[in-house]
């Protein structure tokens, strides 16, 4: 998935688009796959499983969390090593979802990401 940003001088137009092995481009928010996500996570938010704050508390507030043990999944590619050190019996487990990477997400402004297949 491909994100890109436009923020003009009188918008704040927000666009998500994927692009597959095949370079076809389609909304991301239109499809199937988004629909499902949206009604997984609405569903572990009612449930109490997702911070309330989650899009508003600050980076402090959510790495004292982490530090705490209080987190069941962390995406990206850091690890809180001490963990079990602080938390008596916490486990750290790294899961990778396919054999090989397909592509690799990153958090640069103004960037473009260009296919190496």
């Amino acid at each position: 998935m491909a994100a890109w940003f436009s923020f003009g001088r009188s918008q704040r137009d927000l666009f998500f688009d994927r692009a597959d092995q095949e370079g076809e481009v389609s909304s991301w928010i239109e499809s199937e796959e988004f629909k499902r996500d949206a009604a997984f996570f609405r569903e572990a938010y009612q449930k109490g499983l997702i911070n309330a704050d989650v899009l508003t508390a600050p980076t402090e507030v959510v790495n004292n969390e982490e530090q705490l043990g209080r987190f069941l999944f962390r995406e990206g590619d850091g690890v809180n090593d001490q963990l079990p050190k602080k938390v008596p019996g916490a486990m750290l487990e790294g899961y990778f979802l396919n054999e090989s990477i397909k592509f690799r997400s990153y958090g640069v402004r103004n960037s473009n990401g260009v296919s190496a297949t």
